[in-house]
């Protein structure tokens, strides 16, 4: 028996606060306030480790289709809370996280279905070209299939994780420059962006025992799905009504 404390519940509660953290930081504090872009750094612990967990249940669940089901069908009731809560330019394009989580259900699916590499590169286009109007953009499938390859391999794991976490520091490293000409803030931006991913990984890969809780299962798993919108329409209203601009 492994003697790493933390569950796969635990690890998905530890993501649902650190979410949290991140959607207070964007949608309820000044934009650039320390605080504020520390709880937006620390909550990008959840996306990534979704990714992690969204490989490992299609190795697990006994139905891929409903697994992917059930995400799609949480998109949709999670996409009016996402856009007030946040209010995206282009809103009508731009998709929250689920959707984006459900695309890379279709893109390990159609993997595993197909064999050509034709037919593979093609369903691997078509999920980057969706994701691309989502949230997390085309880093959801990429750090799907980085883990996918990995399989079961700690090494390969590992490689998977370093990957993952230099791409996503490169990227905000790059989007940084944009707006702000000064490197070392451009550079501390950066290194600040990968403290969740880097959090994700220890906790992933050193402190998470590959199970399920003992107890409160199903409770869990439906919390999960419905924490999603339920946490954006809270934190609406209170920007609404009480955190007035």
């Amino acid at each position: 028996m492994s003697k790493k404390p933390l569950s796969r519940d635990a690890v998905k509660y530890i993501a649902m606060a650190a979410m949290t953290l991140n959607h207070i930081g964007e949608i309820l504090l000044p934009p650039g306030s320390l605080i504020g872009e520390m709880m937006i750094d620390l909550g990008y612990f959840t996306a990534i480790t979704m990714c992690w967990f969204l490989v490992e249940g299609m190795h697990r669940t006994r139905s891929r289709r409903r697994y992917a089901l059930r995400l799609f069908i949480f998109a949709l009731l999670s996409q009016l809370p996402f856009y007030l809560a946040f209010r995206p330019q282009n809103a009508i394009w731009h998709l929250n996280m689920l959707f984006n989580l459900f695309a890379c259900c279709l893109l390990y699916m159609g993997l595993e279905y197909f064999h050509a590499r034709w037919q593979q590169a093609a369903v691997t286009a078509a999920v980057l070209f969706f994701a691309g109007f989502c949230d997390w953009s085309i880093l959801a499938p990429v750090f799907v299939l980085l883990f996918r390859r990995a399989g079961e391999d700690r090494r390969a794991q590992a490689r998977a994780w370093a990957f993952s976490i230099l791409s996503f520091g490169v990227l905000n490293l790059a989007g940084w420059n944009e707006t702000a000409g000064s490197l070392p803030a451009a550079l501390l931006h950066s290194l600040g962006s990968i403290s969740g991913p880097v959090l994700a990984c220890l906790v992933n890969r050193y402190l998470y025992n590959g199970q399920r809780a003992a107890r409160g299962r199903q409770f869990s798993k439906w919390f999960f799905y419905c924490y999603y919108p339920a946490h954006l329409a809270v934190l609406t209203a209170v920007k609404t009504f009480i955190v007035k601009p």
